[in-house]
């Protein structure tokens, strides 16, 4: 499963108060979601995995190979 470092943590203090609420409404926001949509979020938005990146490191099946699975329902 992957994590959020804590607020800050690998940051410089650089941005301002602003930057740090950003940061804490993400978080919020992050916590909220499922933790398998949260894992998605982070490996295509934080770590700027491809889809195809992050689907082969959660394990998960990729659109196309969905679509060719005998398990779809149309």
């Amino acid at each position: 499963m992957c994590e959020v470092a804590e607020a800050g943590a690998d940051d410089d203090g650089g941005g301002g108060p602003g930057a740090v609420v950003d940061r804490l409404e993400i978080r919020a926001g992050l916590a909220e979601l499922p933790p398998r949509e949260r894992e998605v979020s982070i490996l295509v938005h934080v770590a700027d995995l491809s889809r195809a990146a992050c689907a082969d490191v959660l394990d998960m099946p990729t659109a196309p190979s969905r679509a060719a699975s005998p398990a779809r329902v149309a």
